[in-house]
């Protein structure tokens, strides 16, 4: 979805695993999540002599070369369409690298490379955190079965024959309090850094200019003080008349002028997909909570997956 969304193209990367794109953006991924966590890996020249440092190259290579490809490509239809009727619009549904070489000027206000960072961001940031909130997702609700109900009857309710529009999405309380109720207890994005360029206090501590503040946002959801039994998956929290929390209690796409770009598209994408698989399925987790063992990597995974049945509904 985010490729469609980001490149106007298909990888099939639900299917195809072993696409050279989808394998090196796992690899970057995973990477980048370790040098956090190896001082000796933060220095360029150390990192550059190990073999991370070369799968890392190599990867970084196959995803430029990837998107280069397709913004020549579209770059030639661009031309192609000027050429030949430059008024005729395309049918085809614009793209964030449409918009993008829309906005370059011809390279005079962005640049190729520019560009292909900025599809780039958003294939990383958009790909992986979106399946795995998904995943979360449906592993409390198969946890948690009785919330799988009351979010189909407040659609069947609230919905019925009508068209599925951001505004009745945006009254299905039930659907918004489970999703946040799971992203409280499994953080997408567990970490979250930031790069300190002037110096700051906090608790009284002085953080020194250069220093990387790493959010724990996976222990800062589990404060008791502002969520009795933290543990516990209470939906309930999160409905239109449930507490109000401090701004920074409940930070799932962080927060502050640097919070996440997509959240809105991200929360909308996952309201619909968790709508349409509850619609048609029942879900089963398969796993207790004391059976899950968390690894950190730029997301939150579960070492061994997270085992769901699924039957169809009748």
């Amino acid at each position: 979805m985010s490729s469609n969304s980001s490149m106007g193209c298909n990888i099939n990367a639900q299917k195809n695993f072993e696409n050279e794109y989808v394998q090196a953006v796992n690899t970057l991924a995973s990477i980048s999540q370790r040098r956090f966590l190896n001082v000796w890996m933060s220095f360029d020249p150390i990192f550059k002599l190990t073999s991370w440092g070369k799968r890392h190259d190599h990867a970084l290579s196959v995803t430029h070369g990837f998107v280069n490809k397709i913004i020549a490509e579209r770059k030639a239809e661009w031309k192609d369409r000027k050429d030949t009727n430059f008024n005729e619009k395309s049918h085809k549904r614009q793209a964030l690298l449409d918009l993008l070489l829309e906005l370059s000027k011809d390279g005079k206000v962005l640049t190729d490379d520019d560009i292909r960072d900025e599809v780039n961001t958003f294939m990383f940031a958009g790909h992986d955190t979106t399946a795995t909130s998904v995943s979360w997702i449906l592993y409390a609700l198969g946890r948690h079965p009785q919330y799988q109900e009351l979010i189909i009857e407040e659609y069947y309710e609230t919905v019925g024959t009508k068209e599925l529009t951001l505004d009745i999405l945006s009254k299905l309380t039930w659907l918004e309090a489970c999703i946040k109720e799971s992203w409280r207890l499994y953080p997408v994005t567990p970490l979250i850094a930031r790069q300190i360029y002037h110096p700051i206090t906090i608790l009284g501590h002085e953080i020194p200019i250069g220093s990387t503040v790493l959010v724990n946002s996976f222990l800062l959801h589990r404060d008791s003080r502002y969520f009795p039994e933290p543990d516990t998956y209470r939906p309930e929290r999160f409905l239109p008349d449930g507490p109000k929390y401090p701004s920074y209690a409940f930070v799932p796409f962080s927060a502050g002028s640097r919070n996440c770009i997509g959240w809105k598209y991200a929360t909308m994408i996952v309201k619909v997909l968790i709508l349409y698989i509850l619609k048609n399925f029942h879900v089963e987790s398969l796993d207790t909570e004391d059976q899950l063992r968390f690894i950190s990597e730029l997301v939150l995974h579960n070492a061994d997956g997270l085992r769901l049945k699924i039957t169809a509904r009748k």
